[in-house]
């Protein structure tokens, strides 16, 4: 019985001794590796933050020009409408019923002459 108990005080005692190896102490920490171990994370981020800047400033150029291109178009059509617009005001309603009557005769002559031909 008293091996028993010897045995299992032996036990304790190791565990015991463990316990008191884990027990963690602020001065026993490396602080080295842990500020290395955390600088490599942060230098891990910064490496993907400026890899993806890099892809988005080579995919932006192509959405300026587009832009731009689109803008010019945008222009285009603005200075396209100014223009109809402007002509449209400058032409009387009797210049286009005359414009039209005379342009409607000249059709209708033009088909009764080819009919007339064949």
């Amino acid at each position: 019985m008293d091996r028993d108990n010897d045995t299992e005080n032996d036990k304790e005692v190791e565990k015991l001794e463990v316990i008191n190896k884990m027990n963690i102490d602020l001065y026993t920490i490396d602080w080295t590796a842990i500020g290395s171990v955390a600088t490599t994370i942060a230098l891990i981020i910064a490496f993907k933050s400026i890899n993806a800047s890099n892809k988005q400033n080579r995919e932006n150029p192509k959405l300026q020009i587009l832009l731009i291109r689109k803008e010019q178009e945008q222009k285009r059509l603005d200075e396209m409408v100014n223009n109809i617009l402007e002509i449209i005001h400058s032409i009387k309603p009797i210049d286009v019923l005359d414009f039209s009557s005379k342009w409607i005769d000249k059709t209708l002559r033009q088909k009764t002459d080819i009919r007339s031909t064949i």
